[in-house]
């Protein structure tokens, strides 16, 4: 399965819970995002900008300063 987020993130998400793939919040197979954003936009059902919320945990280097 994949997710675009140009689509409504609330109906995928329900979508998913429908079929058994999303339960009590957690994902039951893998799903590709297009990007750092679309994942994070999925978790939080918000805008989320991937490159400078997504942190390494054992630094909290962004992931903007990773990917240079």
């Amino acid at each position: 399965d994949s997710f675009s987020s140009s689509g409504s993130i609330k109906a995928h998400r329900q979508q998913l819970e429908a079929q058994g793939k999303l339960v009590n919040r957690i994902l039951q197979e893998d799903i590709t995002f297009e990007s750092q954003s679309g994942a994070g936009q999925f978790l939080n059902g918000t805008s989320f900008n991937g490159n400078a919320n997504w942190k390494r945990v054992s630094d909290n280097t962004p992931l903007k300063d990773l990917l240079q």
